[in-house]
């Protein structure tokens, strides 16, 4: 579903940043509008010193999305084997050798794109993970004050991320922290959650916010905020797909690109940049 989205200057010193980021948005071609403090508070009930206001962003259903995708590549000859549990590889100058509970699968190749549990795999350096949290509240009557229903967020680290759902909900998440022990997870969903409905109500404060769900998961970045794709000296004939920093989407598709070159021989430049054995200073925070 196309939305746009408002990304709000949550401090006075972040205005610099977005005045920065709306001039290389501009410069490349993207529909990104400069909002001051004005224009915010005459189409949404709270006010912030500075906003970027961007068109052609999207929402989907992952799950939807997933299983599309699955359906596209088998019409186009892909065989997929769901519920096939990998076990471990071995691997050699020929290709790969993969085992599963059933039996073994040769490959010339093979791309791990498993999300955080990569990291059951292999231990990545420069990754870490961490917990963060949602909530969904109960449906509300009236979000008329929610112009054009955008997604929005903001520039505070740990940050806030808000939207709408077609039956009227509000999805907000954020706040990471580090990873609290297994028995505390239930009860920081929770308290999160009252935090995250707080600061909802801060946007806007409407008479029937109420949690519905509240929940806990885990998020992993990189030190230096970059993704982590292509080939490891340990792993041969093998590629990795490591999604740090909540931007799964568009780094899938930057992996594709980078993966099927190198697969077909191709040099691309690019590959560097993510290169899974790169050495980085942490990010400040």
């Amino acid at each position: 579903m196309p939305r746009t989205s408002l990304y709000c200057a949550s401090h006075e010193e972040d205005v610099s940043l977005l005045e920065e980021e709306y001039r290389n948005l501009k410069h490349y071609g993207f529909d990104v509008e400069l909002w001051d403090q004005e224009k915010i508070s005459a189409l949404f009930p709270f006010s912030k010193r500075a906003a970027l206001y961007t068109s052609g962003d999207a929402e989907v259903n992952p799950y939807r999305l997933v299983h599309s995708l699955f359906h596209s590549a088998s019409r186009q000859g892909a065989r997929v084997y769901a519920h096939s549990e990998f076990t471990h590889c071995d691997y050699d100058e020929n290709g790969v050798l993969c085992y599963t509970p059933h039996g073994t699968v040769r490959a010339k190749h093979v791309i791990f794109s498993t999300g955080y549990e990569t990291q059951e795999i292999k231990k990545d350096r420069g990754a870490y993970l961490q917990s963060t949290y949602a909530i969904a509240t109960k449906p509300l009557q009236d979000l008329s004050s929610w112009y054009k229903q955008c997604m929005i967020w903001e520039t505070e680290r740990p940050y806030l991320y808000m939207r709408t759902t077609p039956d009227g909900r509000i999805i907000a998440g954020g706040l990471d922290e580090n990873r609290p022990r297994e028995e505390q997870r239930a009860i920081k969903a929770v308290h999160k959650g009252e935090i995250l409905l707080q600061k909802i109500a801060e946007y806007f404060p409407l008479p029937d916010l109420e949690v519905d769900y509240a929940w806990e998961a885990v998020f992993g970045s990189t030190h230096d905020g970059l993704p982590l794709i292509g080939p490891h000296p340990d792993y041969p004939n093998s590629y990795f797909v490591e999604g740090y920093g909540g931007n799964g989407t568009v780094y899938s598709m930057i992996a594709a690109s980078l993966i099927v070159d190198a697969i077909t021989g191709k040099q691309n430049p690019d590959m560097d940049l993510f290169s899974l054995t790169r050495t980085s200073k942490p990010s400040p925070v």
